[in-house]
């Protein structure tokens, strides 16, 4: 496939597909429009802190060069993606899939999480949230881990999600008659905790697109298992994860969102997975079935 190289809307230099040098930060790279394609936003920022969002965007330049998709991708700092989220309300408008492989756990700025969520339940775009996404505007769903003694705490949404209700009650004042982005609801399987990095054992609880082409049964290599804190009713559980004894969460899962839907996968935090056969099948079989388009693999 032939890619399009442009200029983002933030600072940035264009990089041919034959150049050497790192990409920037902030930059826009699209397929040659291909009839019928899929068109999907993947959205990251980088370098990353805690994960190597420039090595999984490399892998999924990979990935999405062997696709048929018309591919879009929207990358920056930590703050400027915020910066951008909370500016743009229709970033990802008349794409078919957007995929985020971010994490903005600590980030008040809820006007941000609110147009994410925006981009599903107004423009209809199917969301697909990588690991850390999972991870993700806190404030909106979860109490602060060090709580003051005039904190108090309104609950919101369909879980169990709590707020401080000095963030609801800003958010109320500068956004009247507009709902309350709860990011847990948004997400279907919230979660605030992983747990050590090991090995995860997968099984396959219903037969699904998405997970087309993996055995019934496998075991990852060093991953983060994320633990619910609370799952939303309307969830569909496709894979389920297990590490020792004791810790069984959600893997894999799509839950209908207003008209759309909204996939998550919370493997991905080592780059190295993104190498993985069984990940890599996956995550195409899912953004084919979010953008309605035919499942690459075979059922093993």
């Amino acid at each position: 496939m032939k890619f399009k190289t442009a200029l983002s809307l933030f600072i940035g230099f264009a990089l041919s597909c034959c150049a050497s040098e790192e990409k920037t930060k902030a930059e826009s790279t699209e397929k040659v429009a291909t009839e019928g394609a899929a068109k999907v936003l993947y959205v990251t920022h980088e370098p990353g802190q805690y994960h190597d969002y420039t090595g999984q965007r490399k892998i999924f330049e990979k990935i999405a060069a062997k696709q048929t998709w018309e591919t879009t991708i929207l990358s920056d700092s930590y703050d400027g993606l915020i910066k951008r989220f909370s500016e743009d309300e229709d970033f990802a408008k008349g794409y078919d899939v957007v995929v985020y492989n971010i994490c903005v756990a600590n980030t008040t700025d809820t006007l941000a999480a609110y147009n994410v969520m925006k981009q599903t339940t107004e423009h209809g775009v199917n969301a697909f949230l990588i690991h850390g996404s999972l991870h993700s505007f806190w404030p909106t769903f979860k109490a602060p881990r060090k709580k003051s003694k005039n904190l108090e705490l309104v609950p919101q949404g369909l879980g169990k999600g709590e707020v401080d209700k000095k963030i609801l009650d800003k958010w109320t004042k500068e956004h009247p008659g507009k709902d309350f982005p709860v990011w847990g609801d948004f997400c279907g399987c919230a979660s605030i905790k992983h747990t050590k990095k090991s090995p995860i054992a997968i099984t396959k609880l219903i037969q699904h697109e998405a997970a087309a082409g993996v055995p019934d049964s496998y075991t990852t290599g060093n991953s983060e298992l994320y633990l619910a804190y609370y799952k939303m009713k309307n969830v569909s559980q496709i894979l389920e994860g297990t590490v020792g004894k004791t810790s069984t969460a959600p893997v894999l899962w799509e839950m209908p969102y207003d008209t759309s839907k909204v996939m998550a996968l919370t493997l991905g935090h080592f780059t190295a997975e993104w190498e993985a056969p069984e990940f890599q099948s996956v995550f195409v079989n899912s953004i084919n079935y979010l953008a309605k388009k035919e499942v690459a693999a075979e059922e093993k």
